[in-house]
Order: structure tokens, then sequence, then C-alpha cells
């Protein structure tokens, strides 16, 4: 009994279902030399190899339509290796198993590589093909950094002088005696120096101390000709907290003779040993 595409038949106490196709049936599809896209004739074919697949009730009559399908196309000007990439293709994409489909949007990943020429790029290829199969979530994009930069040969800026670098904790070393003095100030370094030694950074004169200062007890004491050489920077940050950290790290560790106080900030670490 046929009805519509599906022959059926009797097979001892069940059903069989098998591709009809009517007496009239010519055998002519699309031929080969049609100027089509390839596509098209792929999807021709892939459309009734599924069709067959879907009616036949067997492995067997299964391989028999196939075989009537490459005969019809055979004779449409179809090459042998055309078709059976086909019904290889059509096989493989029902009994393969199928990478799992994400539904979310994939977080993209950033990779930074070196540009080496051929090298970078032949990279590249490799590291998508790995994080497409491990991380099939993840979107990687790759952005090349060249290691050769003029930076690297020129200042683009003038290199800042020590005496006007501001956030800066400081040490003062006694050319006579070496005694020592850590300090920290927000200003610029000339500046708070001055105020030690009563010099003014611009003029080099001599000027009325504004506030206390170790440093400058210990010269009047020393008797010590002090000079703008006598201070060096020890560290440089923009936060005043971490300024005064860092001081009373420095005071920790070195016990200067000139710093009166025992930190700037608490060191509750220190306290608690």
């Amino acid at each position: 009994m046929s009805f519509l595409d599906v022959e059926v038949s009797r097979e001892g106490n069940k059903f069989a279902t098998n591709v009809y196709r009517k007496p009239t049936f010519s055998g002519v599809y699309t031929h080969f030399e049609s100027f089509l896209p390839s596509t098209y004739k792929f999807g021709m074919i892939y459309t009734l190899t599924f069709r067959c697949f879907s009616i036949c009730s067997s492995w067997s009559k299964f391989h028999n339509e196939l075989a009537i399908l490459k005969e019809v196309f055979l004779k449409n000007g179809y090459p042998v290796s055309f078709i059976d990439k086909c019904f290889k293709s059509f096989l493989n994409q029902v009994y393969l198993k199928r990478p799992e489909v994400q539904t979310v949007e994939k977080k993209t990943l950033t990779c930074v590589l070196p540009f080496l020429g051929n090298l970078s790029l032949q990279t590249r290829t490799k590291l998508q093909k790995v994080f497409r199969k491990t991380l099939r979530c993840c979107k990687i994009q790759f952005v090349f950094k060249s290691q050769r930069k003029l930076s690297n040969v020129f200042r683009f800026k003038d290199r800042l002088p020590s005496d006007l670098i501001s956030c800066v904790v400081y040490k003062f070393q006694c050319g006579r005696c070496n005694s020592s003095y850590y300090g920290e100030t927000d200003r610029h370094l000339k500046v708070r120096c001055g105020e030690h030694i009563g010099i003014s950074p611009k003029t080099f004169n001599k000027i009325k101390p504004s506030d206390e200062s170790s440093v400058r007890d210990h010269l009047l004491f020393c008797n010590h000709n002090p000079s703008f050489d006598d201070f060096t920077i020890f560290a440089h940050v923009t936060n005043k907290f971490l300024l005064e950290i860092k001081e009373s790290l420095l005071i920790k560790r070195d016990k200067p003779e000139l710093n009166k106080n025992i930190s700037s900030a608490p060191l509750y670490l220190f306290d608690k040993l």
C-alpha cells in the first residue's frame, strides 16, 4: 500500500516502510553542470538522503535507497566523490556527537601576545583551536603587543629633578657624625629640606625657622655646615597614609638617632610582637 511518499508492506507479523516513487518518475534533477551554487546541489542530495532515512524502516532498505539515489545522480552528471561526500556529511550529522549548544552569552577573554611576525599568527591559530575544544563557553580575542617602542629608546618627557619630587620619604645623613633622620613630606623635597637646615630653596639665604626640627637642633649642636646633598629619597608614593607607614617602618628598622617620634603611623603588627 502506498501513501504519499511511503510504501507500506507487510513482512511477517509487522509492517515495513520504504520510499515510494510513481511509475512516471523520470529521475531528472538539477544537473551538476547547472549554473547554481554548489550549496544548492549539496542541499538537494542531503534533503533526499534525509527523506530516505526518515521513511525506511530498516538499514537494508535505507542502503538500497542510497544505491538508487547514487545511480540517479550519476545520470545527472554528479561525480561519485561529491555524492559520497553528501552521504557522509548526513551520516556524521546524525550519529556523531554534537557539541553542546551554549544558550548564554560567551565570556570574552583577552590574550596579549608579543608580535613576532608569522610565528605570532601561527600561535594565535593554535590557541584558538585549543580554546574552541576546551572552553566552549568563552570567546578569546588576541591583542598583539610590540616590544619595540619609542618610549624604550627615547624619553618623551624630561626627568623630574629629585628636588622637585613631592610625596616622598627622605633620609638626612649628617656629614660629620653620621647621625640620621627619617622624614616624610607631601611637598617638594627641596622645600622641606630648606626648612630643616634654615636655607631658602630659591635664594639659598638663611631663613627664620617656622617650626621645630630635630635636624636643625642637631646641626646647631654638631656645628656642621649642612647642604641639600645631605638628603636622599627613600620612597615615593601618592598616598599620605602610605608615606607615614613607610616612614614608620624605616624608623622601626633603623632606629635613627635624630627621630624623636617612634613612628608617624601606628604599627599594630609590631606592637603585638
